[in-house]
Formats: structure tokens, sequence, C-alpha cells
């Protein structure tokens, strides 16, 4: 596998990502890694956000584009519910990152977050490629409430298309 010097751990807040974090956090104590990166993609949390009925009293619907992430779509005369709901999913995806920042603080690393934007899998692939990550650490599932937006989960697609080894913590 050679050196690892840049590990990335997807973060979605969910189960599966806090053991993948911790279990990153536990690979960078023990192998002397230069950086550990905690990715959040942002538009996850858009359809997690739709997906869970919080946006139901704002007569939403939810329709598939090609990519596969699923967009609220909503008449033009509901520009403020679309702003609204856009405040929504800004401070869930800090909330989130705020988690992330706190598990790594505890443990002393610090580490680099980054939010990324688009297809979840996608987003994660192509920034790890970009930044030189040498292994991404993913959790074996994401919030139920996205399962049955994705065809496949988002670890698997991960793993299918990375550049690089990709650890699953079950």
């Amino acid at each position: 596998m050679g050196m690892i010097n840049h590990i990335m751990v997807a973060y979605d807040g969910s189960d599966g990502s806090k053991k993948a974090l911790e279990e990153a956090m536990a690979v960078y104590d023990r192998s002397g890694m230069q950086r550990l990166t905690v990715a959040h993609v942002f538009h996850e949390t858009v359809s997690e956000v739709a997906s869970e009925d919080k946006l139901a009293n704002m007569d939403t619907m939810i329709t598939p584009r090609v990519d596969g992430v699923y967009a609220a779509h909503m008449p033009l005369s509901q520009d403020k519910t679309v702003t609204q709901t856009h405040e929504v999913v800004h401070h869930s995806a800090d909330q989130i990152v705020s988690e992330a920042r706190y598990a790594m603080e505890t443990r002393g690393i610090h580490g680099d977050v980054e939010i990324l934007e688009g297809s979840p899998a996608e987003a994660l692939c192509a920034y790890a490629e970009s930044s030189g990550v040498d292994l991404i650490v993913v959790g074996n599932s994401g919030h139920s409430g996205i399962k049955k937006f994705f065809v496949g989960s988002v670890s698997e697609k991960v793993v299918k298309h990375s550049h690089c080894p990709v650890l699953v913590v079950k």
C-alpha cells in the first residue's frame, strides 16, 4: 500500500460515520500520518432534511434528478421557503462539522474539515484524488433517510470509484 500520509474520513453525523471517524483517528494516532481530513458532503444534508419530512409543512415535492441526488423542487412563489430550507441545511452542516471538530479536539488531533458539495461518493472521490489522500475511511451505511434515495450505498460507490485504498468500518 505504500506510505500513508493523508487520511480522509467521510462524515455525515450518522452512527456509521461516527465509528468511521473514531477508526480514522485511531489509525492516525498509531501511524504518524501528517494529515487527517474530515469531509462532509453538503448535498447529502439537503436530501436528508427533505426526506425527514421537516419540510412536509412547506408543501415540498421531492423529485429525482438524473445523478441520483434528489432535489426539492418548489414553486417560484415560495422563494422565502427555499431560503429558509437552505438556512436549515446550512445550520445542519455546521452542527455536523462541529461534532467532528469536537471529537478531534478531545483526542488532541489537529485535523482539517472540508465541506464538499454534490453527489456524496463523487464529491468524496474527487476531493480525495485532488488532495493527495492515501486512504479513505467510510462508515458502513449512511442515514436511513438517505438509503432510500440512493441505489447502492455511498460507501460502496466510494470503494468502486476511489483512486486509493478505502477502509469500510463496520
